[in-house]
């Protein structure tokens, strides 16, 4: 771990706290993390250009048996505390989570710089908005807001969860999910770790990611590491190795069943899921 030069140091986004390490160095910029609050976040790196040319044509090819199963278990999250109502989701990629909702009765509105949604996540329940979420006002606040892997995006989180806060109801539920710095695929993959791009502004710990949802006048309900590190590990090892044997694995595939099911229950005893997915109310 080495500490950053004096002329380098920005202020964390989430605490300003100035006492920061070097974490990676990688072709793009640094990761750096603040010894205060344990945020990491990236140095040295135009991200909003990157976040621009990575999903301005849209990202939309691959895989989708798993982002509809990952959009379930977050509705099924979410119905703990809500089950009816106005959703809005902030950065809705290819609208899984959009269709997940409205299925369960949801009104939902998806707000996107870049509206990507397949067409079979496409319902009557759900409209679309091209906006950026920082400015965008609805006509009438929602009783539910999600934003799913979109916080790490923004270099000042507070922008974003000021939207928030303005869009939803004084009863309303925020859903947030985000990587999971201190998940053990990141400890395992280090600077290889899939989630260190040049379009992630932030990195969140559980600790770190609690102290900004306080700081911007939220009260956090739950906050749980979710998903599997050791699947995820599994995924990103074998197109590798397929590769090499001349065999056919796609990237992204990960084991499921009872094993993913099994790691997760002990991954989640430690912190280690590969993401975090947090529920919070207005203080």
């Amino acid at each position: 771990m080495q500490p950053l030069p004096s002329q380098a140091i920005s202020p964390c986004p989430v605490c300003e706290s100035e006492k920061t390490d070097l974490r990676y160095r990688l072709e793009w910029g640094n990761v750096v993390q603040c010894r205060q609050c344990t945020c990491a976040f990236t140095e040295g790196c135009d991200v909003e250009a990157a976040n621009h040319q990575t999903f301005h044509n849209g990202q939309s090819d691959g895989e989708s048996v798993l982002p509809r199963q990952w959009a379930h278990e977050r509705l099924s999250t979410l119905r703990k505390f809500v089950t009816e109502g106005t959703l809005l989701e902030f950065g809705p990629g290819t609208g899984e989570f959009l269709r997940a909702a409205a299925e369960a009765g949801f009104q939902v509105t998806g707000v996107d710089r870049f509206p990507h949604v397949r067409t079979e996540n496409k319902h009557p329940s759900v409209s679309l908005v091209e906006s950026d979420a920082p400015s965008f006002i609805a006509a009438e606040p929602f009783n539910v807001v999600a934003a799913v892997h979109v916080l790490e995006h923004f270099r000042n989180p507070y922008g974003l969860l000021a939207a928030v806060k303005r869009n939803l109801k004084e009863s309303g539920w925020l859903l947030l999910e985000v990587p999971n710095y201190a998940s053990l695929s990141r400890v395992i993959s280090g600077r290889r770790w899939n989630c260190l791009v040049d379009y992630h502004a932030l990195q969140f710990t559980p600790e770190s990611l609690n102290s900004l949802l306080l700081r911007a006048g939220f009260k956090v309900v739950s906050l749980e590491s979710v998903g599997c590190s050791t699947t995820q590990l599994v995924g990103l090892g074998l197109p590798s190795l397929g590769r090499r044997l001349g065999l056919p694995v796609s990237y992204g595939w990960e084991p499921n069943g009872s094993i993913r099911r099994l790691a997760m229950m002990v991954e989640k005893k430690f912190d280690w899921g590969c993401n975090l997915r947090l529920v919070a109310r207005k203080a």
